[in-house]
């Protein structure tokens, strides 16, 4: 069944359940788990048979090569659609196993809609193994977190009369809507598409929480600017410059305090955890192999659950927090514009490591025990941005701003990255030069201009998706310094926190000049 396509939003409302409740509620969620892994372990094997199947492997890779027009690309992508019918991989066929699963196993454990979701979820991991080579992966216990319908008047259903929700047989109080929390009202208003409950951990247990999942747009929050800007995302900060003014912002400021929490956590629980394993660890510290992918080998005490509830809790903390801070810093752009033009970025694979071991161009020096000195070229480091894009989760802002300014009325767009080259653009002398990584500023007409900031600049002149318009970019430059100046100050009050700025080396070059 195709995804409905009708614009939604989502309510989240607590839920204060009885403990023998809260206990029915977990024991729904541990056999969903169950079943969702006992079809993974059937559809492993299948999936397996099915790579290799000559046929199949023929049509994949002739598929794969085929180019976007090709004629021949829909022949082949019917043959490998054929196969993957034929081995019942179907999204359809993976939820009428489930389901018989269910009739054999646990009649009355769960809802067929429920159990139709998980095969939903099974068979995109399903396709993404059958297409790209991954593993389909089984859930850890206590993983599923999630039960969600279908429909809004079967499994799951919220009674808007009494303000509770029914599920399994139990009547579920929900937190009242407080009167000041005018939001709330307005979007309980709507029509309801389905629920979902969730659990989330806090502290050492669970809390619980009913999502209602209405049709339509959510009411609204903010006012959309007018005017048009330019951003310049990166990995750590976003320079935005538009009709409003400039800004270098931090996604996510302040989340070192949440990422400090986690490893605090993560580190009890491991040590309680080694404390009451020790025979599946070598002397070196690390894991026996034969004790990875066995469960009963492991013993897990009642220090180890506890400090493991922890952490998920730390990971939540930190989790809530990025939201949050992604959606005041969005509404703050949206505010600023209606129209926003952007470079795509791919921070997946800014993620990974290179593959290639590569030495570096420039040679250091090397002190020898006896006191002599040896010039080397030293290895690039392999790791890229893996760890930044953890703690500040660029890519997941830039998707709630898009999101937000085409549901107010706004446009976004992409500008050709390998055309526009706004990072190496300079519009005084209409030239290209690529400069260092490293390079936070460079010399435009004999000013100094921040690079991120500069970039935002020309996405904001840009006369098409190609190129920047080299006459606005004159008419318009000396307002943006003007603006710089006023990014500069803020940055020297507030600090540069990422150092992506480069507020130091602007600072002591611009004294060197008015020397």
């Amino acid at each position: 069944m195709a995804n409905s396509s009708t614009p939604s939003y989502t309510v989240t409302r607590r839920i204060y359940p009885e403990p023998w409740q809260a206990d029915i509620i977990n024991r729904k969620m541990d056999l969903g788990n169950r079943m969702y892994n006992n079809a993974v372990r059937h559809y492993k094997s299948v999936v397996e048979e099915l790579r290799q199947d000559l046929w199949f492997i023929r049509n994949l890779e002739a598929w794969k090569a085929c180019g976007e027009d090709d004629p021949g690309k829909e022949d082949f992508s019917n043959e490998v659609s054929a196969c993957i019918s034929a081995y019942g991989l179907d999204e359809y066929d993976i939820h009428a196993y489930m389901a018989r699963g269910k009739n054999i196993s646990n009649p009355k454990g769960l809802g067929i809609n429920i159990i139709q979701k998980l095969g939903t979820a099974l068979s995109h991991s399903v396709r993404k193994a059958v297409f790209s080579g991954t593993e389909i992966h089984f859930r850890r216990h206590g993983s599923t977190d999630t039960l969600e319908e279908k429909a809004a008047r079967s499994g799951i259903i919220y009674k808007p009369e009494k303000d509770m929700v029914s599920f399994s047989g139990m009547r579920l109080r929900l937190k009242p809507v407080r009167k000041k929390d005018a939001y709330l009202a307005r979007a309980m208003q709507g029509q309801i598409k389905y629920c979902r409950i969730v659990r989330e951990p806090f502290g050492a247990g669970y809390r619980y929480f009913l999502q209602i999942i209405m049709k339509g747009k959510a009411p609204d929050k903010v006012s959309m600017g007018a005017g048009s800007a330019g951003l310049d995302p990166g990995v750590s900060t976003m320079a935005v410059v538009g009709d409003s003014g400039a800004g270098f912002f931090t996604p996510a400021e302040g989340v070192e305090k949440y990422e400090r929490a986690v490893r605090d956590a993560a580190t009890v629980y491991e040590r309680r955890r080694r404390l009451a394993n020790p025979q599946n660890y070598n002397p070196d510290g690390t894991v026996k192999k034969d004790t990875k992918t066995f469960k009963k080998h492991w013993r897990r005490t009642k220090g180890a659950t506890r400090a493991l509830m922890e952490l998920k809790s730390a990971y939540r903390k930190k989790a809530s927090y990025i939201k949050n801070c992604h959606g005041y810093l969005s509404n703050r752009i949206v505010e600023s514009c209606s129209v926003l033009i952007k470079e795509p970025m791919d921070y997946s694979a800014l993620a990974k490591r290179a593959r290639k071991l590569e030495r570096q161009d420039k040679t250091s020096e090397i002190r020898q025990k006896d006191g002599s000195v040896r010039e080397v070229r030293k290895y690039k480091n392999k790791k890229r941005f893996g760890s930044s894009i953890g703690r500040r989760s660029p890519a997941a802002f830039v998707k709630q701003l898009e999101d937000k300014l085409h549901r107010y009325g706004g446009l976004v767009y992409d500008v050709d990255i390998a055309s526009f080259r706004a990072s190496q653009y300079d519009h005084i002398e209409d030239t290209y030069k690529k400069p260092l990584l490293s390079d936070r500023f460079k010399l435009v007409g004999g000013h100094i201009v921040q690079r991120d900031l500069y970039s935002g600049f020309l996405l904001w002149n840009a006369a098409d998706l190609v190129h920047s318009d080299r006459k606005k970019c004159l008419e318009t430059f000396p307002l943006f310094l003007e603006m710089q100046e006023k990014v500069l100050f803020d940055m020297m009050v507030s600090g540069d926190l990422t150092g992506n700025f480069g507020l130091k080396d602007m600072l002591a070059v611009n004294a060197v000049q008015a020397a």
